[in-house]
């Protein structure tokens, strides 16, 4: 196992309280997202569990609570680490990726909150989840990259 690169190196290097409060928002919005898709698709007649009496709301007010702590979040990351990185040419590809569906998840949640005619909002809302569904992915293959490129340095 080889040594990390020194910090000096990795000046976007995201400190351990920051990846938990990163991982921690995002997992956070993830299942209560999850369970507002499962409560509205229970909802809708599908019998996802017999019985149950599931209340979609504490759910999608966890979910809406989150955006301004995701915006605040994601404006941070544009700031320091987007910034940082993209003039040390690292990980651009998976940055970019990153960032485009994170922004794409901020801007379809607020087009829910804001847009009135009902099928831009199934749009929307069926962009939000597609894109949300994609969320982890993008954030793993991110990571991935990261660590490749910091052996490579």
């Amino acid at each position: 196992m080889t040594p990390p690169a020194p910090t000096s190196k990795r000046p976007t290097r995201l400190s351990r309280v920051a990846v938990s409060i990163i991982i921690g928002l995002l997992s956070l919005s993830f299942l209560s997202g999850a369970m507002v898709w499962w409560g509205t698709h229970q909802a809708l007649g599908f019998d996802l569990a017999e019985g149950s009496s599931f209340s979609i709301r504490p759910w999608l007010v966890l979910h809406g609570a989150l955006n301004p702590f995701l915006c605040g979040l994601f404006g941070w990351l544009c700031y320091g680490h987007v910034r940082g990185g993209w003039t040390m040419r690292a990980n651009r590809r998976s940055g970019s990726v990153m960032i485009s569906v994170f922004g794409a998840l901020i801007l379809t949640g607020s087009g829910l909150y804001y847009v009135g005619h009902e099928s831009a909002r199934v749009v929307l809302k069926e962009a939000h989840e597609w894109i949300g569904l994609l969320l982890p992915a993008v954030l793993l293959a991110h990571y991935l990259a990261a660590r490749r490129w910091v052996k490579n340095l």
